[in-house]
């Protein structure tokens, strides 16, 4: 295979982006560009061979990034976003073995801070082309808790399926929080339908592996590993609804959930990433979930944050609710909107506006 040469068009423009581009260095984000600088450098790499745009994109990192902390913002941009690499299918039909390769290289070079987001890239690239079992260990090089870590091990079921349940069936029992919540996570990620159609979920098959992965740990008595499986539940839908559903239920003869876990109880009646699509929950799996925050909010004594995030997520659900749900969420809303905390008493008329 004849070598992949950079681009020198797409060096250019990269090095606009980083002139006129309003840039957040630290995070390695754009906010605005004032003529569509971005989309130029994503319409370049589209007309390139396969694997010159993400190899170009990897040399500017490497050989202007160090010393321009802007170049390195907008080049790790374009690797995140501008560079079409989130869309799969372009990223699958771009890898090669080099570039598979080449983003091993960014495990240990790209800063903390600029993590998240760039692991979609770097997994399924060098997954792509062929390099999971080198990446794994370039990865358990670093230490746990190390951004990139969870960045990257968050798409390996995405990229890999279930042949990669072992690398997060082992990051489940990472001594860092937050890798053992994006190990359940990583389920979420790899079933989650995008509104575009550029993400669609795996087959029926794969998906009820996955799902099935992270069933047990919805019950677990880690927080962080518990808070995963609801998320990644949450996406799996149906019956899976009922099991996020049953450990709150559970959860609530203990004593009120904190909000974390009212959020994962919202979930299992939304629309994510759809305007105007019918809820992720049944009708009944929706009046199910506010019978959670119900029993929240009459809990004896409850007040501050537990209280204000329960109400918010009842105006939340209310579009998705039937006119008895919403009947019965107003009637549980009475009271709270005269609530002497502040912070209580807007979310009440932010909730009661919803369920109009």
């Amino acid at each position: 295979m004849a070598k992949v040469e950079g681009d020198a068009e797409l060096v250019k423009r990269i090095d606009e982006v980083a002139k006129v581009c309003e840039v957040f260095p630290a995070e390695a984000m754009l906010h605005t560009c004032p003529k569509g600088e971005d989309r130029a450098v994503e319409a370049r790499a589209r007309e390139l061979p396969k694997g010159a745009a993400l190899l170009t994109a990897i040399d500017y990192v490497k050989k202007r990034g160090h010393a321009d902390p802007r170049k390195l913002a907008a080049a790790l941009a374009a690797l995140k976003s501008m560079i079409p690499g989130r869309d799969r299918t372009w990223l699958e039909a771009n890898t090669t073995p080099e570039v598979g390769d080449r983003l091993l290289e960014l495990v240990g070079y790209v800063p903390e801070s600029a993590a998240p987001g760039i692991g979609a890239v770097i997994a399924g690239g060098a997954i792509f082309g062929g390099k999971r079992e080198a990446l794994t260990a370039a990865l358990e090089q670093r230490k746990p808790g190390t951004p990139i870590r969870a960045e990257v091990y968050a798409h390996y079921l995405d990229f890999a399926g279930a042949d990669a349940l072992g690398d997060i069936e082992r990051l489940t029992r990472s001594s860092n929080a937050t890798e053992r919540y994006r190990a359940l996570t990583a389920v979420g990620i790899a079933v989650y339908r995008d509104p575009s159609g550029k993400h669609p979920s795996p087959p029926d098959d794969v998906r009820e592996k996955l799902c099935g992965f992270a069933r047990p740990f919805v019950g677990h008595a880690d927080a962080d590993l518990a808070a995963g499986a609801r998320d990644a539940l949450n996406r799996c839908g149906g019956a899976d609804l009922d099991l996020v559903l049953a450990d709150l239920e559970r959860r609530l003869e203990t004593g009120p959930l904190d909000p974390r876990q009212l959020d994962g109880a919202r979930r299992t009646c939304w629309s994510e990433g759809w305007v105007d699509k019918p809820a992720n929950g049944s009708p009944e799996q929706c009046a199910r979930t506010l019978g959670v925050f119900e029993r929240q909010l009459r809990t004896k004594g409850l007040s501050g944050e537990p209280v204000r995030a329960a109400i918010v997520h009842v105006g939340s659900i209310g579009k998705y609710l039937d006119a008895a749900g919403k009947a019965r969420a107003r009637a549980l809303l009475t009271g709270f909107a005269k609530n002497p905390d502040r912070l209580i008493a807007e979310a009440t008329t932010y909730a009661r506006g919803q369920l109009k």
